[in-house]
């Protein structure tokens, strides 16, 4: 996507918002339709989120490809930060004894481990 047309969807979305803004100073009842519904957000179908992807025919599927995998890389990194820094603190805490981790907190970091063991066989894929 090229500077200027993001440039135009970021107005288009700020120029949306505002107009769905309202002040409350006039007082007065609130007339919010949604204001007692439930607040989950609804996670978006997994061909929706293709079909975004995929979007903008003016970008090669190589320079998509490319740019998925720098935000990947990005966070990647982000994610190895966070590990590292809570390596050091569990280390720093309990030394070599055995920690106190929680058993939620060892299942997740089993599932963890399984989901980029998953991920480690789609990179391989990828590459072929």
């Amino acid at each position: 996507m090229k500077a200027d047309q993001f440039k135009k969807l970021v107005k288009e979305v700020i120029d949306e918002e505002l107009d769905e803004m309202s002040s409350t100073a006039a007082g007065g009842e609130y007339n919010i339709p949604a204001a007692f519904t439930d607040m989950k957000k609804k996670k978006e179908p997994k061909s929706r989120k293709y079909e975004a992807f995929k979007g903008d025919p003016t970008i090669s599927h190589r320079m998509k490809i490319g740019s998925a995998i720098r935000e990947i890389s990005n966070q990647l990194k982000e994610l190895d930060s966070v590990l590292a820094m809570s390596a050091k603190l569990k280390k720093e805490n309990y030394g070599a004894k055995v920690s106190p981790i929680y058993k939620r907190t060892a299942k997740k970091l089993g599932q963890m481990e399984n989901c980029l063991l998953a991920m480690a066989s789609k990179i391989r894929e990828l590459k072929a």
